[in-house]
């Protein structure tokens, strides 16, 4: 630096001008990530957490989706569903992803799944639930077999069930464009 020049001034000038030209010194692991670059959060779950992120929605529609990485049907409606979840309005719809793989193999199988297929919505793993008991929770009938994707009302009720891959198309029709 020549002679003369103090550094305190300059670094200010410098501070002022990176502002002014929109530059910011937040380091990207502080900065919100886009939407596109969000993460799903995968964890356990029992039947009675979901009956509690039920409750936890009311006052919006929710859709829970039971799935497996092993099943077909849920694979290829995976795309469906992220594309309702980046689309829907959060403050009317929650979505939330339910596998059903065995809750010893989350780490090793669901979480590379989900991170392979891109997805952004809360994916949970079923915890020692049987399919009845699942059943009795979510109020419905279950034989264990995936897809099923039921959609409750923003006061908890069960409204509409889907049996085999759902589209985003189907489910915003049965919002209503939500």
């Amino acid at each position: 630096m020549p002679a003369g020049i103090p550094r305190l001034p300059l670094s200010l000038a410098a501070c002022v001008l990176l502002s002014a030209c929109g530059v910011q010194n937040t380091p990207p692991a502080m900065q919100s990530p886009p939407a596109a670059m969000e993460k799903a959060v995968v964890s356990p779950i029992s039947g009675d957490g979901i009956v509690r992120w039920l409750k936890e929605t009311r006052g919006k529609a929710a859709v829970v989706n039971l799935w497996a990485t092993w099943c077909p049907p849920c694979v290829a409606e995976m795309p469906e569903l992220n594309d309702f979840h980046k689309t829907a309005d959060p403050a009317r719809v929650a979505l939330l992803a339910v596998s059903v793989d065995d809750s010893s193999r989350l780490a090793s199988t669901v979480v590379p799944f989900v991170e392979k297929h891109g997805i952004v919505f809360p994916v949970r793993v079923l915890e020692d639930t049987s399919p009845d008991a699942l059943g009795a929770a979510l109020g419905i009938d279950f034989s264990g077999a995936v897809p099923v994707t039921l959609l409750y009302s923003a006061t908890g009720e069960l409204v509409k069930m889907w049996d085999g891959e759902v589209t985003a198309r189907e489910l915003r029709e049965a919002l209503g464009g939500a």
